[in-house]
């Protein structure tokens, strides 16, 4: 029996990433995705997989909430990857997809790629964008599917820069890995108005995945943004005075991109 392959989502909040792991769900029976699995709080593998888990780790965790179940996915990252790899071919699944943002993955990256033929998939938006999203998710305390274009807050540079920064340093060790086997993506390119099909025939093509549309069971719907105005200067309520001191200390690049190779 062929083995199933891990595919990594490496990303921030609020740049799709549900949406993605929506759409390879429902574009083939053939992956298995998990989501955010290392959270502090909670291993978002979904209930569907929690019996398995309990099962094959002998233990009867009452939730993907359970502080044992946690404690166990964050302890040794790799050594988890594998539990789910064994679920996933137990369900006759080729891939499994999940996703890692920041401060879940610490220390040396290349540890992971002891996982054979791990594959990494870098999806990226517009620093800018993203984080004003953060913010009104913050604000609102909330990260479902809520309507957002009503609110206007006002975001500070020094809170901006700082974020940028540590953002940054998180996407340049992925770029700087040569280990992995990877495929960038941006939000505004490959996310935002893309329809689900053609999203899920980039992956499939450029990560060589094998799939095909044939057992596509459940149509995906197009991305529902959350924020209905175009320019990020009208999503905030010192859009004009923000640009302003953006220029005043040469940043608009951080507006835009991570990192130099960031396009």
């Amino acid at each position: 029996m062929m083995s199933c392959i891990p595919i990594m989502l490496a990303s921030t909040p609020r740049s799709g990433t549900n949406y993605l792991h929506g759409v390879m769900a429902k574009s083939s029976r053939d992956v298995m995705t998990c989501y955010e699995i290392f959270n502090k709080k909670a291993v978002f593998c979904t209930n569907n997989y929690l019996k398995d888990l309990s099962g094959n780790l002998k233990t009867d965790f009452e939730s993907i909430r359970d502080t044992r179940l946690v404690d166990y996915a964050r302890g040794d990252k790799s050594r988890f990857i594998s539990n789910l790899l064994d679920i996933a071919n137990e369900r006759g699944r080729k891939y499994l997809l999940f996703k890692i943002f920041p401060d879940q993955i610490e220390g040396n990256l290349e540890k992971l790629n002891e996982i054979n033929n791990i594959k990494v998939i870098i999806l990226t938006r517009h620093p800018i964008e993203c984080f004003i999203s953060l913010t009104k998710a913050a604000s609102l305390k909330s990260w479902t599917k809520t309507d957002t274009t009503a609110i206007k807050p006002n975001i500070n540079l020094k809170k901006f820069l700082a974020w940028h920064n540590k953002t940054s340093k998180w996407y340049e060790q992925w770029a700087n890995a040569k280990v992995y086997s990877r495929y960038s993506l941006t939000y505004e390119n490959d996310i935002k108005g893309v329809h689900p099909a053609l999203l899920f025939n980039i992956i499939n093509t450029k990560l060589n995945l094998g799939l095909t549309t044939a057992d596509q069971y459940e149509p995906s719907n197009h991305l529902q943004l959350q924020d209905k105005t175009e320019n990020w200067r009208n999503k905030v309520g010192n859009g004009l005075e923000f640009y302003s001191q953006v220029l005043d200390v040469n940043a608009e690049a951080k507006l835009y991109r991570y990192y130099s190779t960031d396009t």
